[in-house]
């Protein structure tokens, strides 16, 4: 098969460039993936990507995260050039910020254990339900009975109440935290939303230097 624009990206953990690079590309190759995945599928001798690429849901978490990336990488690329100045870096900062503000981190910090919400208004559980119920659906659980169960174990996890009463003092990262909730049956979708959502990190980027020279 033809593949435009190459193969699969190389990933390098220091780099937003190479980050939404490597991201983008398992976006682009899904068609040939999933073509693979059912004709030829003993081409695929590895039992974890065999999983991964057969798991629900997994090309659009990709693209939701190449989303989230592409603004990243290209402030960076912009900030690296040669004849950028402290204006330049202003107005990215600002165009960066604003499609941030368009990301729903409040989901991220609401599911976080040692805060639940702490501080956000009362109107914002509906708008944080809401989403996180599109990722449900969009994971492939489009049924009223998965949104129902969604938005009970939300409602627990609120209230630390069962499974979600566990302490998180004892814990080094709220994705450790989820790891520790009981999930026998494998069918807590908030915790999976959690454990997806947490496993986004954060890395260092090369426009450092250019924030160094400008003093």
């Amino acid at each position: 098969m033809n593949i435009s624009g190459g193969g699969l990206k190389r990933y390098c953990e220091t780099r937003w460039t190479s980050s939404y690079e490597t991201i983008n590309s398992v976006v682009q190759l899904q068609m040939p993936l999933e073509k693979i995945k059912i004709e030829n599928p003993t081409v695929i001798t590895n039992a974890s990507v065999k999983k991964i690429l057969s798991s629900r849901g997994f090309f659009h978490d990709c693209n939701q995260i190449a989303r989230i990336l592409e603004p990243l990488r290209n402030t960076v690329l912009f900030l690296e050039r040669n004849t950028t100045t402290l204006a330049d870096c202003f107005i990215m900062l600002v165009q960066l910020a604003v499609k941030i503000n368009k990301i729903p981190h409040e989901v991220a910090y609401w599911l976080h254990p040692n805060y639940r919400g702490i501080g956000l208004s009362n109107n914002m559980w509906s708008q944080i339900a809401k989403y996180a119920s599109s990722l449900l659906y969009n994971s492939g659980y489009k049924s009223k009975n998965a949104a129902s169960k969604l938005i009970a174990n939300m409602a627990d996890f609120k209230c630390k109440d069962g499974i979600y009463s566990l302490e998180y003092d004892e814990f080094r990262s709220p994705q450790i935290w989820w790891k520790f909730v009981d999930n026998n049956k494998n069918n807590n979708q908030l915790q999976n939303i959690a454990l997806k959502l947490f496993a986004i990190v954060s890395h260092s980027a090369s426009c450092e230097r250019n924030f160094l020279n400008l003093g």
